[in-house]
């Protein structure tokens, strides 16, 4: 499928999509990460809805951004393509539309979060003129993820309860390890 053949429709996300949206994260490698619950994304959606976007092919989600900003700088996070849709510019325009959204708010700087071993999402983003900066995240639990969830990676997307505690993988990949590389 070549880029101009794509039907594609760039949109908001709607509470409605969660399930797709999710099953989305972990098939792209994203993993399923403490706040990727639907009461969090629900929290997200309270603060700017306009900037967490879907690309539609066919009525399916092949992609996915969540932007924000905090008033100082714009931020993304969960970019991601479904594996069969890459390298056809989805992510491209998922980008161009969320930097022409953060224009209008009036963000002057976005930053984006990529995993250091990501040479592709990071070559991405440089290819579009961001700075790869030799940065290190640092994150600490400030409480204690206790919801019910669609968890994509069980068998036919079953409700599970999970708890995460302090120390405890936080993605997909319980053993520290996401696509292969460790986190």
């Amino acid at each position: 499928m070549e880029v101009e053949k794509l039907s594609l429709k760039i949109r908001e996300f709607d509470i409605e999509d969660y399930k797709q949206v999710s099953e989305l994260w972990v098939k792209a490698g994203l993993g399923f990460r403490l706040g990727d619950d639907i009461d969090s994304v629900k929290t997200k959606m309270t603060r700017d809805p306009d900037l967490f976007l879907v690309a539609v092919e066919r009525g399916v989600i092949v992609g996915t951004v969540m932007g924000a900003w905090d008033g100082r700088r714009g931020w993304i996070y969960h970019l991601g393509v479904l594996p069969a849709y890459r390298r056809k510019g989805i992510a491209g325009r998922l980008i161009d539309e969320l930097e022409v959204r953060m224009k209008r708010k009036g963000v002057l700087k976005v930053n984006g979060l990529v995993y250091s071993w990501n040479v592709i999402s990071k070559r991405f983003f440089s290819e579009r003129g961001y700075k790869v900066l030799d940065m290190t995240e640092v994150e600490k639990q400030l409480g204690q993820w206790n919801h019910k969830v669609i968890d994509p990676s069980r068998e036919g997307g079953r409700e599970a309860k999970r708890t995460i505690a302090e120390g405890q993988p936080q993605s997909g990949a319980r053993a520290g390890r996401l696509n292969g590389k460790k986190q």
